[in-house]
């Protein structure tokens, strides 16, 4: 049968408030793949889908290029998609031309578990038993076929319309929509309820809602968290799908990913090639193999420092570019926190003030970090270096490692950084695990100049941690300044992560810092 899908991307997604600052709602994750790859993936490669692009359309344009290059997508920029005269309604009716056949029309935060999706074969509409009358449109149903489409009320028909329906007689359906004064409001209800007279038939799903925040994580964490192994931590401006046998890394920074793309071709030897990109995409084959922290046993964290030295080739420079270069470790370390720091406290959450952190007395943030000897910390050992080296970004595969998401610069030097920081950057994975962070297996108690921090930690790293510190002293490396790095670093990423896990990290890197200070043994 010949028949299209309309799927209306248009709305900014006001439910899902953070999670559409940066991205359409139609890119929201689910079960580590976009939503709109979801319901993409539902129909044949040759049935042409209608895409309607409005709020961030052109990343919604750039993803389903480089995620589903063999679909047949057809594109239409809604007119407006916000403030007075914007709608649902207007977005269907602006792609009134490329959908003169039967079709379905399946809202972009619509999610089915069902494979199979009916053919517009006749007319239907898609509904579920979870019966929600205030949050959702309701139908009735009479023998099976559409009685009544109820708006939002307190009462309303037995079940939930879910945004899913087949428009058989779409002649019909497009008389209406253009006769009707409601449309903007009611979108593709007005064309449902004129043609409930040659009958429409109800359909059941299994039916989740993602267009808002709450049934969103609920689906999250209801269905896919204990089937998935791959823990990657939420951030607001990137995400990393996986999608039709590939990884799928998005960022709101174009620079960000120009140069990602660049470094790929300088680390090619060590990290999976990329085969497609865009201005704020790109992706890579996904490689069959375990992520490092689900095989972090002795023998093979002795087989990774073999592999990362020589991974870690160093690089000879001469006198007045190494200088430079510890020019630009200083403003990696010192300056970069402090900017950190400073958009940490304009959250508002904590003050910078003296704390007894696990019945330590540790001095203001500001006083601590002048205790550093920055001279030391920024003598860095310029090498190759892969910037953001913890556990889940190492694949091990029969011996062999592949190395994931690296970082796109060092201080704008994409060719070598410092050594430390790769150093740095697998103690603090090693001490703070995505999996420990995911299960919330950490604390924090603050009670007035008092806090009390406390974090699960994994029984192999803290073995390896120890076989670590035995390593950097034996290659002549100094264990002290790539403790206090690692200390920088909780500091810089405390304010890019939510309540209280920011405040932990926060409290986390003072006391990392202070203990490596004074040399204390205590991890934390």
């Amino acid at each position: 049968m010949i028949y299209k899908v309309l799927i209306p991307t248009a709305g900014i997604g006001s439910r899902l408030l953070k999670e559409t600052h940066n991205i359409n709602k139609s890119l929201v994750l689910i079960d580590n793949k976009p939503i709109i790859s979801h319901i993409i993936e539902k129909f044949p490669l040759n049935i042409e889908i209608v895409i309607a692009l409005g709020y961030k359309g052109d990343l919604v344009k750039q993803y389903l290029k480089i995620a589903h290059p063999k679909n047949k997508f057809k594109f239409i920029n809604v007119s407006k998609y916000l403030g007075k005269g914007s709608g649902l309604g207007l977005s269907i009716y602006e792609c009134k031309r490329e959908l003169q056949c039967p079709f379905i029309f399946f809202s972009c935060d619509t999610y089915v578990q069902d494979r199979k999706i009916p053919l517009p074969d006749k007319n239907w509409i898609g509904y579920s038993h979870t019966y929600n009358p205030k949050l959702y449109r309701t139908i009735s149903l009479k023998k099976k076929k559409l009685d009544k489409i109820y708006c939002k009320q307190r009462k309303g028909g037995k079940f939930d319309y879910i945004g899913l329906s087949g428009i058989y007689d779409y002649k019909t359906f497009w008389k209406a929509i253009d006769k009707s004064k409601n449309v903007l409001l009611n979108g593709e209800i007005e064309g449902l309820n004129k043609i409930k007279v040659k009958k429409i038939y109800g359909y059941k799903f299994k039916w989740s809602d993602c267009g808002s925040l709450k049934s969103l994580n609920k689906l999250r964490s209801k269905q896919f968290e204990s089937r998935n192994k791959l823990i990657i931590l939420p951030k607001e401006d990137e995400f990393i799908a996986f999608v039709n046998n590939k990884v799928i890394k998005f960022h709101k920074d174009e620079n960000f990913i120009k140069k990602r793309v660049l470094r790929q071709v300088i680390l090619k030897k060590y990290t999976p090639d990329i085969i497609s990109y865009s201005k704020n995409f790109y992706s890579y084959k996904k490689i069959d193999a375990k992520i490092f922290s689900l095989n972090n046993n002795k023998k093979n964290f002795g087989m990774l420092l073999e592999y990362l030295q020589l991974f870690w080739k160093k690089k000879k420079l001469n006198k007045n570019d190494l200088k430079n270069f510890y020019y630009e470790c200083n403003k990696f370390y010192k300056y970069k926190t402090l900017n950190r720091l400073e958009l940490f406290f304009k959250r508002g959450k904590i003050k910078d003030k003296s704390n007894f952190i696990n019945q330590t007395y540790i001095p203001k943030i500001s006083e601590l970090l002048k205790m550093i000897d920055w001279t030391d910390i920024c003598k860095g050992i310029p090498s190759n270096y892969h910037g953001d080296l913890h556990f889940e970004n190492i694949l091990l595969k029969k011996n062999k490692f592949h190395l994931l998401d690296w970082r796109q610069d060092f201080n704008n030097n994409l060719k070598y950084g410092d050594i430390y920081y790769d150093f740095a950057k697998l103690l603090h994975g090693m001490i703070v695990s995505h999996k420990i962070v995911h299960e919330k297996k950490f604390k924090i108690v603050l009670k007035e100049k008092k806090v009390r921090i406390w974090i699960q930690l994994n029984k192999n790293n803290v073995n390896l941690i120890k076989i670590f510190r035995e390593w950097i002293f034996k290659k002549g490396y100094n264990y002290k300044r790539t403790r206090i790095i690692c200390g920088l670093i909780y500091l810089n990423i405390a304010g890019l992560h939510h309540h209280p896990y920011s405040i932990f990290l926060f409290y986390l890197g003072k006391l990392v810092i202070y203990n490596a200070l004074n040399n204390r043994k205590k991890i934390i």
